[in-house]
């Protein structure tokens, strides 16, 4: 039966029950009928009435006059309720008790192998134990010690019958401690299936189920963090409460369980109660090496948790293609356990006891526990920490000279700079500063690459790979972050990495992959988990992608949504401030998009990023102060933009600014074409948010403005196929080139002097870069073809133009050189 039909149908049975119970069809009903009809084709009351029109007519007379919907559905579930408990009072026992233990597995158990737990009982027809309200009605007829007992007799059968471990783990949930030892493992599996399922609430209370049996030290851990990570999805502050619990109760052989705690203590955000946290785990730790167990030692221990890396040493990965980080290629991060699953809202209360003999080695805890060795000894663990503070200092924006924890910073004289962890909080505070690009890249790769054993918290790493997207070395970034998230999948925890790699996208023009990690990063962090001061970078992040893809009224729906108190603490919120002045300017709000911008750079002054490649909110600004007529101010921006661009030397940053510059004159033609050319260098052949958003606005002037005329004939150029805007008019100038062959038919090259529009799309894209100094090999590189064709389209061009050489190329394609702007 169709839709309508069904709708029409139910809607029958509506008016003829109310017609029985002697009530008119009035406007009030049709009304009624009407708004149901619209909002469900089964009419909303199909689903309470079960499509039985008795329970609809004798929910109606149960009704006063007049009822609405909420009012007609619980009347129809209330006698559903009643005729359900009048069968079970004449059941007889076998089929009462087929009923219960149906009604206990719950929907979703595959009939074969229900079948097996009520074999020889008979089927109740009539009554189906899969509809939630029969099962919710036998249940609640037992009372709690008949509920205790069938769920102990169903789930000893279960086991007994060799049914899977997750189904046994599911009906062990609702039952007391005591167990044997194999509950401990269908309890941890059930846990397991529920969180790669995302059923948050339902994998938290398994956990918490499952630290109820006995169980050894090393599980126990294991088993709080990945309650922890579950928490984090559904119950936030119950999360903090368990990786403390972890942090202050490990034994201290347990120092890759207390690591992995901390870092997950920065997951939500709330970076100043972490730091206080992490201060006193690192005056806690211990100074000495604990004695080694036998467990510990053991050479054929499981792997670390999820978001611990270890090193095995460095790996191959592809080459970075930047012009001026240049190093080794960077090892893959480590693979550690998987994190994937739910989470509930209440933590242990008690420290089970302990589990001997042999039901103490058959639990299989969630993520496994490392081994202790050398590399994780108490130098190693306080190193941890005292990054894992440094890094929630910086992000809460407390000053150095503030802090009273006694935690040496890294660089300090009191500590390593052999740890990898200290490695990577250099390296983003160097990212951040902009000073000194290879000597970011450098503890960046430190980071990232340490030695066999050592453990970098997964947040650090996160620093790393985005200090490496910063420095524009998108290959190595990617590489990193991709393993990250990979080892954090279905977790918590996964969410900056999440982040961290949206944000590569959103820089490298993979616009739809940045889209699909926000909605992953929102599925296993929702908003309400996030803590207020880190909330405004997902929210900024999520609008610079609705802004790059030109979606206005989602971007409306984001902007106009309900921050809470505190997010203007952090330094996120001058991410957030950027991003909703670039969403104010392109709604023509100029004076508000201005002010957001200048405070955003207020912001990112007092806290030390001062790095253009990070937010350029001063080419922002002095855009929209020349579109006022401030052109003084426009210039001092600018200039200040492009010293410090300069200074940290990323290629894409530098050229931003450029391109930026150069839209503010109208005659820049040739410096606005090079710029957009340097910038698709840059950026690996497409065009990052950023870009976009300066080609829209160019797109805007382009009528009045030569320049924004010429950055878009490049992008047209070379941009075809790599991510264009057409919103920004990138159409390319094919029509220009058929004119000019037509113009040219049956000439020579010599004759003719060439120009560009002699040159097909492939000869167009290799000479522009050719022209701008990118030797043939990066040429190839870029554009994903081999070194010989690029020679090939060389080859091609020069003779299509009557030229000899890459100086010709250059004169030929930007027109007169030495073109200068007074702004920068």
């Amino acid at each position: 039966m169709t839709a309508p039909a069904r709708t029409a149908s139910t809607a029958t049975r509506w008016r003829s029950a109310l017609a029985a119970a002697g009530r008119g069809v009035d406007a009030h009903t049709e009304a009624l009928l009407a708004a149901a009809a619209a909002g469900d084709p089964a009419v909303l009351m199909a689903a309470a009435a079960a499509g039985d029109p008795a329970v609809l007519l004798a929910a109606v007379r149960r009704c006063g006059p007049h009822p609405d919907l909420d009012t007609l559905n619980a009347a129809c579930r209330e006698v559903r309720r009643d005729r359900v408990a009048e069968r079970l009072a004449d059941l007889p026992g076998p089929q009462l008790r087929w009923l219960r233990v149906r009604a206990l597995l719950g929907p979703g158990v595959p009939e074969r192998l229900a079948a097996r737990l009520t074999h020889g009982l008979p089927g109740c027809p009539g009554l189906d134990p899969a509809d939630p309200l029969v099962a919710e009605v036998v249940l609640a007829a037992m009372d709690g010690t008949e509920r205790a007992a069938l769920r102990r007799h169903t789930a000893e059968a279960a086991h007994d019958k060799g049914l899977p471990p997750v189904l046994v783990g599911r009906l062990l949930s609702a039952t007391g401690p005591g167990w044997p030892g194999w509950a401990l493992d269908a309890l941890l599996a059930a846990a397991a299936s529920a969180r790669a399922e995302r059923r948050w609430e339902a994998a938290a209370a398994l956990y918490s189920r499952a630290l109820c049996e006995p169980i050894g030290d090393e599980a126990r851990l294991a088993t709080l963090l990945a309650l922890g990570d579950v928490q984090l999805s559904c119950a936030p502050e119950a999360a903090d409460r368990t990786f403390r619990t972890v942090l202050r109760t490990a034994p201290d052989s347990a120092a890759a369980a207390r690591i992995a705690a901390a870092d997950r203590l920065l997951v939500r955000g709330d970076d100043e109660a972490a730091r206080r946290e992490l201060a006193a785990a690192y005056h806690h730790a211990p100074a000495t090496p604990p004695p080694q167990t036998g467990t510990a030692a053991d050479p054929t221990a499981a792997p670390p948790p999820p978001g611990i890396g270890t090193a095995a040493g460095p790996a191959t990965a592809p080459q970075p293609r930047t012009g001026s980080a240049t190093g080794p290629a960077a090892a893959p991060p480590s693979r550690t356990g998987t994190a994937a699953g739910p989470a509930t809202t209440a933590g242990p209360t008690a420290t089970p006891p302990q589990r001997t003999g042999a039901d103490a080695g058959t639990a299989t805890a969630p993520p496994p526990q490392p081994r202790t060795g050398t590399a994780e000894g108490p130098a190693a663990e306080r190193a941890a920490l005292a990054a894992l503070y440094w890094l929630a200092a910086d992000r809460a924006g407390t000053p150095p000279e503030l802090t009273c924890d006694r935690v040496p910073a890294p660089g300090d004289a009191t500590t390593d700079l052999a740890d990898p962890a200290g490695h990577g909080v250099m390296a983003w505070r160097e990212a951040v500063a902009g000073e000194d690009l290879d000597r970011a890249r450098r503890h960046a790769l430190a980071a990232l690459d340490p030695a066999a054993g050592v453990v970098v918290p997964a947040a650090v790493q996160v620093a790393a790979a985005r200090t490496l997207t910063l420095t524009e070395d998108f290959a190595t970034a990617e590489h990193r972050l991709n393993g990250l998230v990979e080892a954090t999948r279905g977790a918590g925890s996964a969410a900056w990495p999440l982040a961290a790699r949206a944000e590569l996208w959103l820089r490298t023009g993979r616009l739809d992959d940045a889209e699909r990690d926000l909605h992953d990063l929102r599925q296993c962090l929702p908003e309400q988990s996030w803590h207020a001061g880190t909330l405004p970078r997902l929210r900024a992040l999520q609008l610079m992608q609705l802004l790059a893809t030109g979606r206005r009224r989602k971007l409306r729906a984001v902007l106009d949504a309900p921050l809470p108190p505190g997010c203007e603490r952090g330094i996120a919120w001058a991410q957030l401030l950027y991003a909703r002045a670039l969403a104010e300017a392109a709604d023509g709000q100029v004076d508000a998009a201005v002010g957001m911008l200048h405070e955003c750079g207020r912001r990112c002054l007092a806290a030390g990023y001062r790095n253009p490649a990070l937010l350029p909110w001063r080419s922002q600004a002095a855009m929209l102060e020349h579109g006022r007529g401030r052109d003084a101010e426009a210039a001092a921006l600018l200039r200040a933009e492009r010293l410090a661009a300069e200074r940290w030397g990323a290629a894409g940053a530098v050229a931003l600014t450029e391109l930026r510059a150069s839209l503010l004159h109208a005659d820049a033609t040739t410096r606005a074409d090079r710029a957009v050319v340097a910038l698709w260098a840059a950026m690996r052949g497409s065009w990052s948010a950023e870009t976009l958003l300066t080609l829209e606005r160019a797109a805007a002037r382009r009528r009045s403005s030569p320049a924004a005329g010429a950055a878009l004939r490049a992008a047209g150029r070379i941009g075809t196929g790599n991510g264009w805007s057409v919103r920004a008019g990138g159409k390319g100038p094919a029509p220009a080139r058929k004119s000019a062959a037509r113009h040219d038919a049956g000439r020579s090259p010599a004759e003719t002097g060439g120009g560009p529009g002699t040159l097909s799309a492939a000869q167009l894209r290799v000479a522009e870069l050719a022209a701008n100094g990118l030797p043939n090999a990066a040429i190839a590189e870029i554009l994903d073809i081999t070194k010989r064709t690029v020679e090939l389209h060389l080859s091609n061009a020069y003779r299509r133009l009557g030229i000899t050489n890459r100086a010709q190329l250059f004169d030929v394609l930007s027109g007169a050189a030495g073109e200068h702007s007074p702004v920068c």
